[in-house]
């Protein structure tokens, strides 16, 4: 038997199965017309011609391969996909069909249990029934019976495969792009009460210009439009992006009513580009200076011992002005460029030294044994500097337009900058616990000062919608309300639209950890910067954000820090700190 003479029952004599819309009386001859302008009769043709068996992941394979529909894993593989318990796989849906058969092939080979939400269209073919949990798409609410049915397969331990969005993606005029219409909230609840862990899974591509015009002029053309549009795939390879499982307790910090929004923007975070946010890194970058002398350099260290702030184990902590180490400072130049560098950051040049280097002071880590620096951090005390070099003395002059009416209301504060770890001693912990220690230190001796402030980098090593996201969660919940109004970027981020379940999400992120738990996924690696979780540990807030393409194209966060609003444990744990190590008198 040749599978032409294949019926739907896969035995002889059983009715065949037609592929169509329904067909009232006296109109079969109108039903024809519209079946082959929609691609439906094509179709039907094809399932004719289909294998001899009635199992859902052979009929899937065999109908990609007659329809000539490939797919690949951009990124992520079969191991990323659990193999046992309840699990939900949410994914946009760009195209229709298509990715609905890519993603049932590509679970069944993990997940044999795995289900399809899916048109009720596709239960008439006796191959797929097994597989489809059926959703009526012409039907207005809720299927209630279908969404009983996925609870159950999901509390019975089973995976179920689920466009949120129930339809294609079209055109967004508010946010001017093409995406998904808003995704069901259901699907979040079927989540929660199922205890699943769910599983984003992003589908590269956007729909045919034809297939957005139907969905303009109505959603029920567009799905009518569905068979032509699978048709028209052929040759194709769908681009599947697997991200990280989202475990119940990670959803749980999420509100309710943002829940669903938080998925979609994991899912579609998987299709940003990771190689955005490089090319902004200065094509020409000179050679690094040589490396300094280390016998100049201890003798240079030796003169200081009146600035030496406190001692601790094997290194040793310095504040002292620019004037008092220029050989010193000359290295930190160098090693600032060399850290930088490592981050997509930098000047290019030799050395990262400026103007504002010289009537600034600089505290660094030494380390005797090795005669090497360590890592250090640039000082700026106001009440020393605008008096002698005015408001254009200070750095972040240079990123954010502000006049004397700040530091006015500031009152005495440090600016804080250019700090780096050496890359040496990167791996380690101490260096900059040290550092931090150090500021402890010079608080402790100057208690009349009453903001640290100073701009945060945000490194183009992190992707652009990963930068985006910082600096908008930042500033809905953590900004200085007070102080912003006297500050304004030279550069800011282009301003976008925000899809509202972005801003959904942005409003849930209240937490850093949450934050950059959700940065960890957009980048696949890195969550929020060190530093930056630093100054959010000591109740930091911001007033503005820049792009400094001098430096690497750079996002820069300006951050001030209220000495009195430092969370009492998280000061004392820096004061600790600098308390445990030997100080210096005077």
């Amino acid at each position: 038997m040749d599978g032409s003479s294949h019926t739907a029952s896969g035995a002889r004599g059983a009715a065949p199965v037609t592929i169509g819309l329904p067909r009232a009386k006296g109109l079969s001859w109108a039903a024809s017309l519209l079946d082959a302008a929609t691609g439906l009769s094509a179709l039907e043709r094809h399932y004719r011609r289909r294998p001899p068996t009635a199992e859902p992941a052979e009929f899937v394979r065999y109908a990609l391969g007659a329809i000539g529909v490939g797919y690949r894993l951009s990124s992520g593989t079969l191991d990323d996909i659990p193999a046992e318990g309840p699990l939900l796989i949410v994914a946009n849906h760009p195209y229709g069909a298509a990715e609905g058969l890519a993603l049932a092939d590509l679970l069944l080979k993990r997940r044999p249990d795995a289900r399809l939400f899916a048109n009720t269209l596709l239960c008439t073919l006796p191959e797929l029934a097994p597989l489809v949990v059926p959703i009526d798409v012409f039907k207005s609410g809720v299927n209630g019976r279908s969404i009983r049915t996925a609870m159950r397969h999901l509390q019975s331990g089973g995976a179920l495969i689920v466009f949120p969005a129930g339809e294609v993606s079209r055109i967004d005029w508010q946010a001017r792009q093409i995406a998904d219409p808003p995704w069901s909230p259901t699907v979040a609840l079927l989540a929660r009460r199922s205890g699943a862990r769910v599983l984003p899974l992003f589908v590269e591509g956007r729909p045919r210009l034809r297939s957005l015009a139907a969905g303009t002029v109505n959603a029920r053309l567009r799905t009518v439009m569905l068979a032509r549009d699978l048709l028209a795939m052929r040759g194709r390879t769908l681009g599947l992006r697997i991200g990280a499982t989202v475990e119940p307790r990670e959803l749980e910090r999420i509100p309710e009513r943002a829940q669903i929004d938080y998925l979609r923007v994991l899912t579609y975070s998987l299709g940003t580009d990771r190689r955005d946010g490089e090319a902004a890194m200065p094509r020409a970058l000179l050679p690094l200076a040589p490396r300094a002398d280390a016998a100049r350099l201890a003798d240079e260290v030796a003169g200081l011992e009146a600035h030496r702030l406190l001692q601790a184990g094997e290194f040793e902590l310095y504040l002292a002005p620019a004037t008092r180490m220029p050989l010193l400072l000359d290295e930190i130049g160098r090693l600032r460029e060399e850290s930088f560098r490592l981050l997509q950051e930098g000047t290019g040049l030799s050395r990262d030294l400026d103007r504002f280097d010289p009537h600034y002071e600089h505290l660094f880590l030494w380390h005797p044994q090795r005669r090497e620096i360590v890592g250090a951090y640039r000082f700026g005390f106001t009440d020393d500097i605008v008096p002698r070099h005015g408001v254009d003395g200070l750095y972040t002059r240079t990123l954010f337009r502000y006049d004397a009416r700040l530091i006015a209301r500031t009152g005495p504060a440090i600016e804080l900058g250019r700090s780096f770890v050496a890359p040496a001693w990167q791996r380690s912990f101490q260096p900059l616990r040290l550092l931090w220690g150090g500021i402890a230190a010079v608080l402790a001796r100057r208690p009349e000062v009453r903001y640290l402030f100073g701009p945060v980098s945000i490194s183009p090593s992190y992707s652009v919608e990963a930068r985006r996201l910082m600096a908008e969660t930042l500033s809905v919940h953590h900004a200085d309300g007070d102080l912003s109004g006297l500050i304004e970027p030279l550069h800011p981020l282009p301003q976008r639209r925000q899809p509202a379940e972005h801003r959904n999400v942005i409003s849930a992120l209240a937490d850093p950890k949450l934050l950059s738990r959700v940065i960890s996924r957009v980048e696949r690696g890195p969550g929020l910067p060190v530093l930056l979780r630093h100054y959010l540990e000591l109740n930091g807030r911001f007033a503005g954000f820049n792009v400094d393409e001098s430096f690497g194209g750079t996002l820069d966060g300006l951050v001030f820090v209220s000495v009195a609003g430092i969370p009492p444990r998280t000061l004392e744990h820096f004061m600790s700190v600098s308390g445990a190590a030997r100080k210096t008198p005077g």
